[in-house]
Order: structure tokens, then C-alpha cells, then sequence
């Protein structure tokens, strides 16, 4: 049915205050969205360039058409602007940090950082393979340590919502709740054929950066840094100023699944053993290269220094590998690390009611290494096959395992052919058949 002029008229006008608000964003974020263009160029450039019209042309379809009237245009507005997001997932971009933080998401992640949210004690990555979030940290005696949590998990549900190429944030948000509610997390464990589920209560995790340090029996010290915040130089200081104390004059630093955190707690770090120049680079497209320096004015501590890595190795884990390795000072033990070296800026929308975190730029180590996508190769490769070269009870272990598992899909088979050679429900729909056959008789009878 045809709107008349003065809905039209009232359509229009809204359509017309879309565009404003949407002109009066891009104005805002144009040195993000366009680097040294001129913004007024990009604004209204050629419509053969531009498509920017088409939004507006397609909400005028989807409000004057669409099936059931709709009231509040938000969503939709919400919707475009994620696309636009999303197609940065995509090639030529291949950028799967960028995203659009929904009202619901970005309300929890605010109220998190103002301390009324609490979690189950874990951290969460990226996989390398698979378009779900893994459990790259679970923190000792936290809720998801308690019941049976294990580092590398994957999620795969969330109080029942798929997290299927969701942005870590919004998987994060949905993990975190009030202190005492209760999450229901699936998650898929290597070498389980059926996914395990976790219910787990929210609580307040205390959560140190360094979570494990010792003297090892041949003497060198060892840390573990599960992620990087404002106070892990502060940790890892006073934990290196007794390793120095006591002589120690070897150090391993555990980065295995640290998928980051704080850029400044990793330079901070970095900044404990280097003696003077560059730690870190940061390149973005509006603004010159910022350089993170050691501080030759402070303390600094001398190791023969190992540093230990993984595929979930991420982000500034990778940011102090790379500056420790540059700088001679560490030889990197593992498998290569993840390769994300990029910079992140979230940008609040809509009077803070929604916000677009957004790739800006990159990491590049002292020599110039570009730490996104190819992350770095360890000068000392050690992987799952090498250990079972060196290991023959890795090797039984491993073989008694496929044994049963072997066992177990053999049971699976065989009870997937005793389904199909009794299809019940085919059973049901004849039987069915034939009641109704009989019932017919008796009427006609």
C-alpha cells in the first residue's frame, strides 16, 4: 500500500536526519575512515566512487515495505554498520579484530572495567584454524579451574548462543555477568568426540599477570606470564630482582598462550632487560610512527634469557619476544606464534550507546618485523612431533589413545547401523498408516 505525501513527507525528513547523523560521524572519525584525504572529497565524491547513498536508499525500502511496520530504526542503522565491518573480515582485508560492539556488549564491557562484572577466571584467543574462541589462559583456583575448565578448550556455545566467528570481546561479555549468576559454557576438547558442558558460577578472579615462577632443578629461574596489564613489569621486577639476588644467571619467560593484553605492560617488561634503543614501533595511518624506548636511566637486570612460545603466543607477547630476540637478549623455544600485530582503537557511537573498535595500525619489532600475520618463527622449533621423536612413552600414550578411540567409533558405527536397519520413525508413519486404514474400515463397516 502506498504511503500518503505526508508520510511520505514524515519518511523522508527521517531518512534526511539518518544521513546528518551518519555525515556528522564520518566528520567525526575521518582520520581513521580516511587518513590525509580531504574529508569533504570523501564525503561527496562522485557518486561513481561513493555508495554512500545506498544506505539511505535501502533504508527507505526496508521502512516503507517491509512487511510489519517498523518503529525504531536503530537496529537496522546498528545492522549496516556492522556489515560495513564485517566485509573487513573479508578479503582483500582479512582483518578479523575489527567489529561492532552492540549496545548489550558494550554496556557489559564498560561495566566490567568499573569493577561490577566478575568472570570464571579464564582468557580467551584466537584459534589459528577454526572460527571459535579457545582458552588460551585458565587461572588457578578461579570458577572454570574448579570445574574441570583446561587451557586450549574450545568454546563453542555460550548460554546456548553459537560463538561461531564472534569478536572476543562479545564472547567476553557474554561470558561475564554479576558475581554469583551462573554461565553454561560448551566447549570441544582434542582427542573428545562428544563436547563437554561447563556450568559456571561468576565470581570476582583475582587475577595476577605472572602466574607461576620457581628455581627450576638445573637452577634457572622460570616465569609464567599469562597476560600483560598495567602491573606486570611491577610483578615481574620483584620476582627478577631475587632470581638476580640469589644468583641465578639463567631465565626462562613462559609466553605459551599469552594472547597479549597491555601494549605498555609488555614494553614495560622488555624495558626490565634492555639497555638502551628501541623496543617496539607503532605505525598508523594519520599519524607518525610512535617509538617505544628502553630507559637507559633504569635498573636493569642480566640474563641468559629463553623464551617460550605457542600458536596462541599473541599480540604484545609477541611484542616483547620480538624486541628481546632483536636485541639479542633471548633465543625463542617453541612453535610460532600467532601473528597478530595490530592496533586496536575503540571509538564509543550514538551518545556511547554503541561503539566500533577498529584496526589503525601495526606492531613492528627494532629490525622492522611486522608482527601481524606471519608472527614469528622461533629459533628453536618444538612441536607436538618433535616431541614424540624425543619421548617413546609420548609415542605409546599417543597410540593407546587412537586405540580406543578406534574402539569407540567401531561401537558408534555399529549402533548407527542398528538405527538405520530399524528406522523408528518409519516404523511409526506405517503403523500410523495402518490405524487409519482400520479406523476407515470400522466407519464404512
Amino acid at each position: 500500500m502506498k504511503l500518503d505525501d505526508r508520510k511520505l513527507l514524515k519518511l523522508l525528513l527521517g531518512v534526511l536526519i539518518v544521513v546528518v547523523v551518519f555525515t556528522s560521524y564520518v566528520m567525526g572519525q575521518v582520520s581513521v575512515a580516511k587518513g590525509s584525504d580531504n574529508m569533504w572529497d570523501f564525503m561527496f565524491r562522485p557518486r561513481a566512487e561513493s555508495k554512500l547513498n545506498l544506505v539511505g536508499q535501502a533504508l527507505t525500502i526496508i521502512m516503507t515495505q517491509y512487511q510489519t511496520p517498523i518503529e525504531d530504526d536503530s537496529p537496522l542503522i546498528y545492522g549496516a554498520i556492522e556489515g560495513m565491518v564485517n566485509a573487513l573480515h573479508r578479503p582483500p582485508y582479512e582483518d578479523p579484530y575489527s567489529g561492532f560492539l552492540d549496545p548489550e556488549t558494550w554496556h557489559s564491557l564498560k561495566a566490567t572495567t568499573e569493577g561490577s562484572y566478575a568472570g570464571v577466571g579464564i582468557l580467551i584467543g584466537y584459534d589459528l584454524f577454526r572460527p571459535f574462541p579457545v582458552m588460551v589462559t585458565v587461572f588457578p583456583d578461579g570458577p572454570a579451574d574448579a570445574e574441570g575448565v583446561h587451557e586450549n578448550d574450545l568454546i563453542i556455545e555460550v548460554d546456548g548462543l553459537s560463538t561461531r566467528d564472534m569478536l572476543l570481546d562479545e564472547v567476553a561479555s557474554l561470558i561475564r555477568g554479576e558475581v554469583g549468576t551462573e554461565v553454561t559454557m560448551v566447549v570441544t576438547r582434542e582427542n573428545t568426540l562428544e563436547p563437554l558442558e561447563f556450568v559456571l558460577t561468576r565470581d570476582l578472579v583475582d587475577v595476577r599477570t605472572v602466574t607461576e615462577h620457581r628455581l627450576l632443578d638445573d637452577g634457572a629461574g622460570y616465569i609464567r606470564i599469562a597476560t600483560f596489564g598495567e602491573t606486570t613489569p611491577a610483578e615481574i621486577e620483584e620476582v627478577v630482582a631475587g632470581f638476580a639476588d640469589g644468583g641465578v644467571e639463567r631465565l626462562i619467560i613462559d609466553l605459551r598462550n599469552n594472547s597479549g593484553g597491555l601494549l605498555l605492560g609488555a614494553v614495560g617488561v622488555a624495558d626490565l632487560f634492555i639497555k638502551d634503543g628501541l623496543i617496539v614501533s607503532v605505525e598508523s595511518r594519520n599519524a607518525p610512527p610512535k617509538r617505544h624506548m628502553a630507559d637507559p636511566e633504569k635498573k636493569k637486570y642480566d640474563f641468559a634469557i629463553a623464551i617460550l612460545t605457542s600458536p596462541h603466543t599473541a599480540s604484545a607477547s609477541e611484542v616483547l619476544a620480538g624486541a628481546l630476540r632483536d636485541h639479542e637478549l633471548a633465543t625463542l623455544v617453541g612453535e610460532q606464534t600467532f601473528g597478530k600485530g595490530v592496533v586496536q582503537e575503540v571509538s564509543p557511537m550514538d551518545d556511547d550507546t554503541v561503539a566500533l573498535a577498529l584496526t589503525i595500525g601495526r606492531y613492528l619489532t627494532p629490525l622492522g618485523h611486522d608482527l601481524g600475520g606471519t608472527g614469528l618463527e622461533p629459533d628453536i622449533v618444538l612441536d607436538y612431533e618433535s616431541y614424540k621423536e624425543r619421548d617413546a612413552e609420548l609415542s605409546r600414550l599417543e597410540a593407546k589413545m587412537r586405540d580406543k578411540q578406534e574402539d569407540l567409533l567401531a561401537v558408534t558405527d555399529e549402533l548407527m547401523r542398528h538405527l538405520q536397519a530399524n528406522d523408528y520413525q518409519l516404523k511409526a508413519a506405517q503403523d500410523s498408516l495402518m490405524e487409519r486404514l482400520r479406523n476407515q474400515s470400522d466407519k464404512v463397516t
